[in-house]
């Protein structure tokens, strides 16, 4: 007891330095007080699924729904949608006859389209719902709606039931160990949506729940246990009462775990290392591709990759404890018995196509966050390079931000400058630029390098996406597109300028959308008296341009040395912003009417996809 108490007391020195980052932390328990739901939101929701669940009986009295995503896990706010899966038997008469009906050589799972356009026609004819949007034609198949009375978004799709099942279960032990992991996992979902790297393409809200249970594992270990470890995880009512004195100092300091959330990931390797929930903590890239592989795969690689020893995780955390060697084995029971039923059947329970990494074949690893559920499974699966140069970057910056609240004060008129900080400063959306350059043909192929290396090179030092045409025959300017954060593109423009130049002095041609150029034109100071008579302007593209180039744009030709160049692009990035951003500082191209109509007119068939009306669907 006294051993508890002085590391209690060291506790509580150890927070005193980080007095700075209490006005934070007020702010984040403040915001989860305003949109956690309360018994009454659940009531509500409750009743929206009840209604769902009736409209899907209706259609087909087989089917049942099941809750999946944040609100089954407990880390939803009163705003966040209702994620719903359509669960049917498929050992069942009725359910084996509508697969029949609709199957084809070529898609084997047409009826799940079948039966969501029924639904989403029964929602349509109804009076309650409004919004309904039939996404049927994409990967995974949805049917978006608005329950009109409480303004609760739902979203259908028809997945595997089984896996949400299993994820919901597996997340809800951590969502409810404490309040601590809730408080902390809805702050860092607003803030990585405000900065917009989350999102279907990029990581999801999965994902970054993962990420931040990860880092809470790396507090003691019998306050947030691996997720294998089922004895600590069922004694968690029973922690010693030091444990929860020491998290409900944390509630009251939350702003030192975003701190230390941030610092976290800023330094993880993730060329060398993986987030497993699984396990318990990060672990090496290549002993768990080993571990996978040989699980999971009759025939590895490398005969001997089961030999290799697993690096130890660097601890980046006072609070962290060693890591147990004990959990370095891979568990036995990774799937249910259903789950292992399921896959025998299909692939022999043992022969799955994975990559070296130990993950399925078509996924990208430039992020490694390893489902608990499936660890063949990439939740990062979708990120690029230069993506996940952004995060990082977003990750520094909110360090470094909260970081500056545990400077001393300055001495002067601006003494107070970084003391004056919110949680609507570190959550501010990000300004976002795109810049279009004509580049001759002949300097493309240094502008790219050898097999993309130069232009990897940028991607991987600023973040920025890099889009060029392709290469074609009798072209003599070829199209380059640079989309990010301003300073950021600002920094690949100055990289590429001895690239994309040519002659001497060097010129420079740069696209501006015609909707625009009235405005970058009245730019203070005026362009043409920064370049002198290296300043021309053309109303129109030239005609042997790559394909695809808009033609709505005109074209300013800059001659001049680089940093006159380099000082001519930050105005006219200032200016785009300035005459064609929206309210967050967003400029994007501007879009032609006819494409809207198209989207349109393809939203408009996707929705009739079944001729029959919904009588003849239900019967």
């Amino acid at each position: 007891q006294q051993q508890q108490q002085q590391q209690q007391k060291l506790r509580e020195r150890e927070l005193a330095g980080f007095a700075g980052l209490k006005p934070i932390s007020d702010e984040m328990n403040k915001y989860f007080e305003e949109i956690a739901e309360d018994g009454k939101d659940v009531e509500v929701r409750e009743s929206v699924f009840s209604v769902l669940s009736d409209v899907a009986k209706k259609c087909f009295p087989f089917a049942k729904l099941v809750v999946f995503g944040s609100c089954a896990v407990g880390l939803c706010s009163k705003k966040s949608d209702i994620d719903v899966c359509v669960r049917m038997e498929p050992e069942s008469k009725e359910v084996q006859e509508l697969i029949d009906e609709h199957k084809t050589d070529e898609n084997p799972d047409a009826y799940k389209k079948a039966v969501l356009g029924a639904i989403g026609d029964r929602l349509e004819a109804r009076d309650d719902f409004e919004n309904v949007v039939q996404l049927l034609d994409i990967r995974i198949p949805i049917i978006k709606c608005k329950h009109k009375a409480t303004g609760l978004e739902a979203d259908f799709s028809f997945t595997d039931a089984e896996t949400h099942e299993a994820k919901t279960h597996c997340l809800r032990r951590f969502a409810f160990a404490h309040p601590v992991v809730r408080v902390l996992v809805l702050v860092v979902k607003f803030w990585s949506g405000q900065r917009k790297i989350r999102s279907s393409w990029m990581l999801n809200s999965y994902a970054w729940t993962l990420l931040t249970i990860q880092f809470l594992q790396q507090l003691p270990r019998d306050i947030f246990p691996a997720k294998n470890d089922d004895e600590n995880i069922q004694n968690q009512n029973q922690r010693p009462a030091s444990l929860d004195a020491e998290l409900d100092m944390l509630r009251d300091n939350i702003g030192v775990l975003l701190l230390r959330f941030f610092d976290f990931y800023s330094k993880f390797d993730w060329n060398r290392h993986v987030v497993s929930v699984r396990l318990g903590r990060p672990c090496d890239l290549d002993w768990r591709a080993s571990q996978i592989r040989q699980k999971y795969h009759k025939t590895a690689p490398n005969a001997n990759n089961h030999k290799r020893q697993e690096e130890e995780f660097p601890s980046l955390l006072s609070l962290g404890e060693a890591i147990d060697k004990a959990a370095k084995e891979s568990p036995e029971n990774i799937f249910s018995a259903k789950k292992k039923k399921k896959a025998a059947q299909q692939n022999d329970g043992k022969n799955k196509a994975l990559t070296l990494v130990g993950f399925q074949e078509g996924q990208m690893s430039n992020m490694c966050i390893e489902d608990p559920v499936d660890p063949t499974d990439n939740v990062g699966r979708n990120l690029r390079v230069y993506e996940r140069v952004q995060i990082q970057l977003e990750f520094a910056r909110g360090r470094n931000m909260l970081q500056n609240l545990l400077q001393p004060p300055r001495r002067g008129p601006n003494q107070n400058q970084n003391r004056n900080f919110s949680l609507k400063d570190l959550c501010v959306p990000p300004e976002w630029i795109v810049m279009q350059f004509l580049v001759p043909a002949t300097r493309m192929g240094a502008v790219i390098g050898s097999k993309g290396a130069n232009v990897d090179r940028i991607k991987l030092a600023t973040g920025v996406r890099i889009i060029a045409s392709p290469k074609e025959n009798n072209v003599k300017w070829r199209y380059l597109r640079l989309d990010g954060q301003p300073p950021n593109v600002f920094k690949a423009v100055n990289m590429l300028m001895n690239k994309i130049t040519q002659g001497r002095p060097p010129s420079l041609h740069i696209l501006i959308p015609n909707e625009h150029i009235d405005g970058v034109m009245a730019l203070n100071p005026p362009l043409r008296r920064i370049c002198g008579q290296g300043f021309r302007l053309r109303e129109s593209i030239p005609e042997d341009v790559s394909k695809g180039v808009s033609p709505e744009n005109h074209m300013i030709t800059l001659k001049a040395h680089h940093s006159k160049l380099i000082n001519v692009v930050r105005h006219i990035i200032h200016g785009l912003l300035k005459v064609g951003a929206d309210e967050n500082g967003h400029y994007e191209l501007p879009r032609k009417k006819k494409e809207e109509q198209e989207e349109e007119g393809e939203a408009a068939d996707g929705k009739k996809h079944l001729k029959q009306p919904p009588e003849a669907k239900i019967a």
